[in-house]
């Protein structure tokens, strides 16, 4: 439960008060007549920007803002397996929705945790973490398991970086074509053969 007060709103008689989500106009039902708003069971999606209206029935109505802010654990909303090229450049992306924002740490598939190097670098930003592989070599193939956490809770996932296969090119249907043009060919002499006894 939580319990919106605004003080801003004077408890004098002949006034109404109505405290409303800013920007949405009351969706969810979020209208108070008075000085209070309950809030049971809060989502995140509730937190945003809520107005105290006073108005008397003379003088124009007067508003005041309040903020309210949702704190809830990470949740890992982006993990995709990403093929490599050895040599090339690749990028393994975390993002993770959560207030207070979460922190974030990287484990390889034997739970080792994830260090800068020469070839690959941790770039983390306030709802994402990426690992960045400057230079893709054989043992940067396998298992990543990225890890965010705040105060609240932590989730995991993970996600692999494999070796892209590369494709060779065959002309099969070349050599079929030439059966088939040389199959008819003989089936057209043999239509022209006579037998006599």
């Amino acid at each position: 439960l939580i319990q919106l007060f605004v003080e801003k709103c004077p408890s004098s008689p002949g006034i109404s008060k109505v405290i409303v989500p800013r920007t949405s106009e009351g969706v969810n039902g979020l209208v108070s007549e008075g000085e209070f708003l309950d809030i049971t069971e809060i989502k995140r999606q509730q937190a945003e920007d809520y107005e105290c209206i006073t108005h008397n029935g003379v003088a124009p109505p007067d508003q005041q803002k309040v903020r309210v802010t949702v704190n809830y654990p990470p949740m890992i909303t982006d993990m995709k397996n990403m093929p490599a090229n050895l040599g090339k450049t690749a990028i393994l992306r975390c993002d993770a929705m959560a207030v207070p924002p979460a922190t974030f740490e990287w484990y390889r598939d034997d739970h080792r945790p994830v260090e800068n190097d020469n070839t690959l670098r941790i770039k983390n930003e306030k709802t994402r973490s990426l690992l960045l592989f400057t230079n893709v070599t054989e043992k940067h193939f396998g298992n990543y398991t990225c890890f965010a956490s705040n105060r609240l809770g932590s989730s995991n996932a993970s996600m692999l970086l494999f070796r892209k296969l590369s494709h060779t090119s065959h002309k099969p249907r070349c050599a079929s074509a030439s059966i088939f043009f040389f199959f008819c060919q003989i089936c057209s002499h043999l239509s022209f053969v006579t037998i006599r006894s």
